[in-house]
C-alpha cells in the first residue's frame, strides 16, 4: 500500500507540475467537506478587522482571534457560534501588521502563535512572531487572568527579499513554523524552527505552492478585484498533521500529506478545492481542534463565521 501511495503521489505531483497554472478550480477534485453553513457572527465589536483565527487547545468549543495591523495588541476568544468570551492584552507585543494566528501543543502545553508578518509594501527587513501560553477559561467559559506575556519571540527575515506574508501555521511534530507568501505567483513557502535561539532567524525556502489563477474571463470582469482573488490569506494544519488548508479571497484549498511524505513534497501536489460563498476580505481560516470542521471568517464587520463539516 505504501508503494502504491508513493506512486500515486508522484504521478499527481508530476501532473500538477506539467500543467503549470492551466488547471482551474473546476478541474480540481473537491475536498471532502460539506456546504458552507452560517455558524454565527463574531459578537465582540472590538473584532473589527479579523486577520487570524485558531482553535483553543483547552476547549473544543472555543477559538481565538487577532485583529489586523494598527489595532490593539490583544488576543480575543469566542465560541464556535461567534459569542464573545473576552480578550487579553499581550505585554511587550506591538501590532505592526498581525496577519495570522495558529495554536499548537508543545511538551504537553498549549500555545498560540501570532504572526506580525504583513508587509504590503515589501519593505520590512525583519518580521516578528509572538508565542504566548494559551490562557485558561473560567467556569463560565470566559477568559481569565491578566495581561499575557510572550513565552518567546522570534525575529526573522526571508533569505531572498522581504515578502508580504498573511498565512502562517505550526507543524508541532516537526517543530517548525510555516510562512506562505501572498503576492508571488506561485506562492513561496518558507519555514523556521519552532523554538530557535534569540538570534535573528533566516527563513528556509521549502516549496512553491501553485494555486489556480484568475482566468481571462475573471480579468475581464472586475479586473481590479479578481486579479487578487487567488492570493493566500491564511494557512492552517489539521490536528492530525495530515492536511493543510490554504485560504484565498476566492476559494480554499486542501493539501493532503501521506506519511512518510514530507510537507515539502505534499505542497507540490495538486490540492483539492473548497468552493466558498461570497465573503468580502476572507482572511482567517482554521480547522477546529478535532479536525472535523473548518471555520472561515471575514475581515469586515459584521463578521460572519462560516463552518464546513468534514464528510464522513
Amino acid at each position: 500500500m505504501k508503494a502504491v501511495n508513493a506512486i500515486a503521489s508522484c504521478l499527481l505531483a508530476c501532473a500538477w507540475t506539467s500543467a503549470g497554472f492551466g488547471l482551474t478550480d473546476n478541474e480540481l477534485k473537491r475536498a471532502p467537506f460539506g456546504p458552507a453553513l452560517f455558524a454565527g457572527t463574531l459578537a465582540d465589536e472590538e473584532l473589527s478587522e479579523v486577520s487570524g483565527i485558531a482553535p483553543s487547545q483547552r476547549r473544543d468549543d472555543a477559538f481565538f482571534a487577532v485583529n489586523d495591523g494598527g489595532n490593539a495588541a490583544k488576543l480575543y476568544a469566542f465560541r464556535q457560534d461567534g459569542a464573545a468570551l473576552g480578550s487579553l492584552e499581550i505585554d511587550g507585543a506591538v501590532n505592526n501588521d498581525w496577519e495570522d494566528l495558529a495554536s499548537f501543543q508543545l511538551d504537553g502545553k498549549p500555545y498560540l502563535l501570532i504572526g506580525d508578518t504583513g508587509d504590503n509594501a515589501g519593505q520590512r527587513q525583519r518580521i516578528t512572531l509572538y508565542v504566548v501560553a494559551e490562557p485558561r477559561f473560567a467556569g463560565s467559559g470566559a477568559l481569565k487572568g491578566g495581561p499575557l506575556k510572550p513565552a518567546w519571540t522570534i525575529n526573522l527575515r526571508f533569505p531572498d527579499a522581504p515578502h508580504d506574508c498573511e498565512a502562517i501555521s505550526v507543524d508541532a511534530p516537526g517543530k517548525q513554523i510555516f510562512l506562505l507568501s501572498k503576492r508571488e505567483i506561485p506562492a513561496k513557502l518558507y519555514s523556521i524552527p519552532l523554538k530557535p535561539g534569540a538570534a535573528l532567524q533566516v527563513a528556509k525556502f521549502v516549496a512553491l505552492i501553485k494555486l489556480p489563477q484568475p482566468t481571462a474571463q475573471d480579468l475581464k470582469v472586475l479586473p481590479e478585484i479578481n486579479r487578487f482573488r487567488s492570493q493566500p490569506t491564511s494557512l492552517a494544519l489539521s490536528s492530525d498533521g495530515l492536511q493543510a488548508l490554504v485560504l484565498t479571497y476566492r476559494n480554499a484549498y486542501v493539501f493532503t500529506r501521506v506519511p512518510p511524505q514530507t510537507w515539502a513534497r505534499a505542497f507540490t501536489q495538486a490540492p483539492q478545492v473548497i468552493y466558498l460563498p461570497p465573503l468580502p476580505q476572507a482572511e482567517a481560516a482554521t480547522f477546529n481542534r478535532q479536525g472535523s470542521s473548518l471555520f472561515i471568517t471575514s475581515e469586515i464587520r459584521p463578521t460572519p463565521l462560516i463552518r464546513l463539516d468534514r464528510l464522513k
